[in-house]
């Protein structure tokens, strides 16, 4: 039987039938379905239902698990938060959520996606959760991160939105139980202060002076003068790649918090 989990405000239980009229409400709405990529619209009747009864057979075969978001002490359904591609052979499952308009900016779906990773990791053994948004839905990748999850990807054009072609975001949370205790200090990120990395093409140590919180660029996306590129990234172990120019550099300043410098200065 699919357990209840709870959290400091939530209690994440599976979906009844008799949710199925408030899920057509609060998925129906276009503000919260237009910019998810998988809620239909608009949202026929009986589909709820169809989609409800689905769920029970899914949990058992554990092809994928699905919670109703629901407030402690009103009991008010505000989304649905769901593991999907589960595989215990690669222990990993990809996360998806919705939530209803008037529970937007209220750190919900963040709490839940915590939640659920918990119970994930401690009752099904998962290690590696992944998931995706399309590219210009910021507040589903603020969830993601504030949840923990880091942006590994961005795949341009890749999905047909409604009749339109929509970038995607991908991240990932990969879980300490998942390292390999033989090669972590292989898999760990270049030390910053390192005269290896410092050396870089010229041979000669150049001195590291990060600055946090400004955007990662990589060479062949801006001009070498004003590119700023943080470590990870340019010993190609870094999760900011950015694969196009125009709008979506911009987009980089929320996603990459490491520190960086001027990539003049390690090439000079």
């Amino acid at each position: 039987m699919q357990p209840t989990l709870t959290t400091d405000r939530l209690i994440l239980r599976p979906f009844h039938l008799a949710d199925a009229e408030e899920v057509q409400r609060l998925a129906g709405d276009f503000r919260v379905a237009e910019p998810t990529a998988n809620v239909p619209h608009p949202y026929a009747d009986g589909a709820a239902e169809e989609w409800i009864a689905t769920h029970a057979k899914s949990f058992e075969s554990r092809s994928s698990i699905v919670y109703a978001i629901t407030l402690i002490g009103s009991g008010r359904l505000a989304g649905a938060i769901a593991l999907s591609q589960i595989s215990a052979t690669h222990g990993r499952a990809e996360l998806g959520c919705w939530i209803g308009f008037e529970y937007w900016a209220q750190g919900i779906c963040a709490e839940a996606a915590r939640g659920l990773i918990q119970y994930a990791s401690n009752e099904l053994g998962l290690t590696r959760i992944d998931c995706r948004c399309l590219a210009r839905n910021v507040g589903s990748a603020r969830v993601m991160e504030k949840a923990g999850f880091l942006r590994e990807g961005y795949l341009v054009k890749h999905v047909n939105h409604r009749g339109q072609y929509d970038d995607i975001l991908v991240y990932g949370l990969t879980l300490p139980a998942r390292s390999n205790p033989a090669t972590t200090e292989k898999t760990n990120e270049p030390n910053a202060n390192d005269s290896t990395f410092r050396t870089l093409h010229t041979g000669k140590p150049r001195p590291f002076q990060p600055q946090r919180g400004v955007h990662c660029l990589l060479p062949w996306t801006s001009g070498m003068d004003d590119a700023r590129v943080c470590l990870p990234c340019l010993v190609g172990r870094g999760k900011c790649w950015p694969f196009g120019r125009g709008s979506q550099l911009a987009r980089l300043e929320t996603y990459c918090r490491r520190p960086t410098f001027h990539l003049r200065d390690a090439w000079s």
